[in-house]
């Protein structure tokens, strides 16, 4: 051993030493995955690495067991998976088991596939790795007399009154032998939203996923809830001799009457690497009824793993893919159709739940019609969902592999669903063909109106709103009726029926409180085509009041505002033309709504008088807003998006190549400065 290792090094392996006996205790012992898989490894490879540089004989940091039920020490040591999360790494153990450490073997890759030369024939068995908790059971002349935990790998705990629970694991074998075998325990998708759906019920938070409860199950002092929650095991391993190989230790398993994946193992030769390569694809596309996390490779004759042996935790002779946790493959089961405020009907998938980056996630929008046409989707089919940007949810792809001719076609409406009219089509996009009379589209305009970016008024929300659609505002009504007095005499009573009248009462004075929001926030409310939160603030502070915008609209110069054009300008006419609309202005108004604002200014004879901007990028100490009236105060107008009328683009750091590339004239934030004569 090492003794002259340098103080930082020290401090960082006690730190990692430290941070991964924590999450390995809150992982095996309180059923909580405070990091992911990949966090995890990736911390105890930068140990591993620090052992081994020093010289240091150290394994990979377990849980030891805390709980009431009895510690037993493994006579084998329950040895974890070495875990890899890509393809080449697959690749480099085959090279290491074919040649026994040695590097002799060439590989290459293309485009990401797994390709390589020279390789040696030797039969490699891939199987399903589960999404569950390890376990070890002893069988005694055929009868089970214990079972343990892993625990830290050489102690685990004695849970065999549990397992005795689960209902398919045997108690006898078909014959009295003495064998030692290991699976792994799971909880089936089916009986993980049954517990949910009555935690529901009960007001309890849901459990995360099924692998933590499936632990916490096993480890309940109540055998009796094990019984109920419906444990399962699969079994994958013979501890000692067994067979000659591993595919032959499946088969005589199944015989003892133990449950096995003897239908999704399969063997392929090492230097086959595309076969290789499609059934670890092929076992991620199935849907077994419970969770998977990847693949595991192992050697499948016998005889090699004594020859290569064990590293302190983990054997060389097996390796476990670890799927992508931000993709995730489950079933579609509907497509049902949301409605937006412009009565624009958007396809939404809904799937059975998949837990991606710690959160469970059930549906994900799939845009617009035309996405459904080009994925050729349809309901049963395994797809495969990711987080883009590791927030939102989407669909990514289909596996038509996986199809098995159960699956429907998703049916395009002809009919709104919200109101029975006529459905418009406008490529991607279908919609409701009279949205200002749809109730689905006018609860989302009220929704919208009520926004904290738009008018504020707390407690508008989903039931509010249906409520106001439903049963205050009449065919010939619109927002106006927020502020009238209909709202807060008989309309009251059916607010205070669906949100209690507190709530009620609170929901008139929000409303009350919105009527001093600037008039720009309420030009935003009024849903005029192409006028959002941005485009309002523009004309709020160019016009200064409504009626002025409403005659520039009609009179055709708004088109000189930038970023309006003359295919928008025939759509706002059309708004401005209505006479509901007009009403609807006039009634805000006189509720006490701010229909005006002074307009600041504009310094003719600044520096920057007469050229347009657009900024990009970070521009430390200055926000957006900061920059904007800098420019502005100097006669400049600065716009969000480029176009043929952008003189200068301004950059900060990390700006958008796209932006640059289509402006001729750019300058840095300092240079603008220079220009403004700003110090």
């Amino acid at each position: 051993m090492n003794y002259n290792i340098p103080d930082k090094d020290v401090i960082k392996m006690n730190k990692l030493e430290k941070d991964l006996e924590k999450y390995a205790n809150a992982y095996y012992n309180n059923n909580e995955s405070l990091i992911s898989d990949f966090e995890y490894d990736k911390l105890n490879e930068e140990l591993q690495n620090l052992y081994k540089k020093y010289d240091m004989n150290k394994g990979t940091i377990g849980a030891t067991p805390v709980s009431k039920f009895s510690k037993v020490e493994h006579k084998h040591p329950m040895l974890s998976l070495e875990n890899s999360y890509n393809l080449e790494d697959i690749v480099k153990w085959i090279e290491n088991v074919c040649s026994n450490g040695s590097s002799s073997i060439v590989t290459e890759f293309k485009h990401g596939s797994m390709t390589a030369t020279h390789i040696p024939s030797i039969e490699i068995e891939i199987e399903p790795k589960i999404d569950g908790l390890s376990i070890s059971c002893i069988y005694k002349d055929g009868k089970l007399v214990q079972a343990i935990t892993r625990g830290n790998g050489t102690i685990g705990e004695d849970v065999t009154e549990n397992v005795m629970q689960i209902r398919n694991i045997p108690l006898q074998l078909t014959e009295p032998i003495s064998i030692e075998v290991r699976g792994e325990v799971y909880m089936t998708r089916e009986n993980f939203d049954k517990v949910n759906n009555q935690r529901s019920k009960e007001g309890e938070i849901p459990y995360t996923n099924p692998r933590n409860l499936a632990s916490g199950t096993l480890r309940q002092l109540d055998a009796n809830v094990v019984k109920e929650r419906g444990l399962h095991v699969l079994f994958y391993y013979i501890v000692g001799n067994g067979t000659p190989t591993q595919m032959e230790d499946i088969v005589m398993m199944k015989n003892l009457g133990l449950p096995t994946m003897d239908k999704y193992n399969f063997t392929v030769k090492s230097n086959d690497l595309s076969s290789m390569e499609t059934v670890i694809n092929t076992i991620k596309a199935k849907d077994y009824g419970f969770d998977i996390d990847g693949a595991v490779l192992k050697v499948n004759d016998k005889r090699y793993w004594e020859i290569l042996g064990n590293r302190a935790n983990s054997p060389r002779w097996a390796i476990a893919y670890k799927y992508p946790t931000d993709s995730v493959v489950t079933t579609l089961t509907e497509v049902d159709w949301t409605i937006g405020r412009t009565g624009i009907l958007t396809p939404v998938a809904h799937f059975n739940p998949i837990t991606i980056g710690g959160t469970i996630v059930s549906y994900a929008s799939l845009h617009n019609a035309e996405m459904v046409k080009k994925m050729d989707l349809k309901l049963n089919d395994r797809i495969i969902v990711k987080k883009a940007a590791e927030i939102i949810p989407q669909v990514v792809s289909v596996i038509t592999e996986a199809r098995t001719g159960n699956e429907k076609d998703i049916e395009i409406p002809d009919m709104c669903p919200y109101c029975d009219s006529k459905i418009l089509e406008v490529d991607p996009f279908i919609g409701c063909s009279d949205p200002e009379h749809c109730n689905g589209a006018r609860i989302e305009q009220i929704k919208y109106f009520a926004s904290r970016d738009i008018m504020n008024i707390k407690g508008l929300g989903d039931a509010a709103a249906a409520t106001i659609v439903d049963y205050i505002i009449d065919d010939e009504d619109n927002l106006d009726v927020l502020y009238g007095s209909f709202i807060r005499d008989i309309g009251f009573r059916t607010l205070s029926e669906t949100l209690g009248q507190k709530n009620a009462e609170k929901l008139i004075e929000e409303i009350d409180n919105s009527k001093n929001q600037p008039f720009e926030r309420v030009l935003a409310g009024l849903q005029i085509p192409f006028i959002g939160r941005r485009m309002s603030k523009t004309l709020a502070r160019y016009y200064g009041n409504i009626d002025k915008i409403k005659d520039a609209v009609l009179d055709g110069s708004i088109v000189n505002v930038e970023g309006i054009g003359n295919e928008m300008l025939n759509i706002m006419k059309k708004w401005f033309e209505d006479k509901r609309n007009i009403k609807l202005i006039e009634n805000l108004r006189n509720a006490g709504l701010n229909m005006e604002m002074e307009i600041k200014k504009v310094n003719t004879n600044g520096k920057l008088s007469g050229l347009n901007f657009v900024v990009t990028g970070s521009i430390e100490g200055h926000t957006r807003e900061s920059i904007k009236e800098l420019i502005e105060e100097n006669g400049g107008h600065v716009s969000d998006s480029v176009s043929s009328k952008t003189d200068w683009l301004v950059i900060g750091e990390n700006p958008s190549k796209s932006k640059m590339e289509k402006v001729k004239q750019i300058m840095d934030f300092t240079k603008l400065l220079e220009i403004i004569g700003v110090e």
